[in-house]
């Protein structure tokens, strides 16, 4: 198949299994990229989350719930979301 093949069948799908075949394709690259390079990114995720933790514990950052980022991307994105049990 070419891409411009797969581009013009994916085209016909709903937003939300296009949106589905955007995270495939990230997943993929990503696995990809990790597979390459494991420790520079397992390292730089982790020195994000101390960041992050170190901003929230130090009051600089809010956090919001789960429930209220996804009644924002449905908003925003058109989505039904189902908020985990």
């Amino acid at each position: 198949m070419t891409v411009e093949l797969i581009s013009s069948e994916v085209l016909k799908l709903s937003r939300l299994q296009r949106i589905e075949i955007i995270r495939l394709l990230v997943d993929s690259i990503a696995n990809e990229e990790k597979g390459q390079d494991d420790q520079g990114v397992a390292q730089a995720q982790a020195e994000e989350i101390d960041r992050r933790l170190a901003r929230f514990d130090a009051g600089e950052a809010n956090a919001i719930s789960g429930e209220l980022v996804h009644a924002e991307l449905a908003q925003k994105y058109g989505l039904q979301l189902s908020t985990p049990s």
